[in-house]
């Protein structure tokens, strides 16, 4: 069902833009901001941060929200301090891909935000994974916690 939603919603999208006379055709290519970006050392980056930079000038990536597991490759990003590219970095509540399912019930990670934190540059904590009986037991908590239903 949601495939098929997708497809619908994506085929509305291109009437839409046909409708409006196509995509309009520039001289100047546009300067990215990249909202989503993972840049995860576990246990070594796939491109190298050199690299990795000089990929964003030659697409002409100018600003990325930036998040890593563990939170290293983020810390390169800022330490590069690379001309022309903005980071808006983020923590991120992992070590390793398996705190995914437990970073909820594990002190240690609380503590690692908390760390994280102290570095004075981090602008948000994401991305997260919360799902199932986790995210409804955690919702009862805070129902209770507030003395609500």
């Amino acid at each position: 069902m949601a495939c098929y939603v997708g497809r619908v919603a994506t085929f509305a999208a291109l009437l839409l833009v046909a409708a409006n006379g196509g995509f309009a055709a520039t001289d100047e290519p546009i300067e990215i901001f990249d909202a989503h970006l993972h840049y995860n050392w576990e246990p070594k980056p796939f491109y190298q941060l050199d690299e990795v930079l000089a990929l964003f000038k030659k697409h002409r990536v100018t600003g990325i929200l930036a998040t890593s597991r563990p939170n290293t490759g983020t810390h390169a990003l800022m330490g590069a301090k690379a001309d022309g590219l903005q980071v808006v970095p983020f923590i991120r509540p992992y070590r390793v891909r398996a705190d995914i399912g437990s970073w909820f019930n594990d002190p240690v990670i609380f503590d690692l935000v908390q760390d994280e934190f102290k570095r004075g540059y981090y602008r948000g904590v994401g991305e997260f994974h919360l799902s199932g009986k986790a995210a409804d037991r955690h919702g009862e908590e805070d129902r209770r916690l507030r003395g609500g239903p």
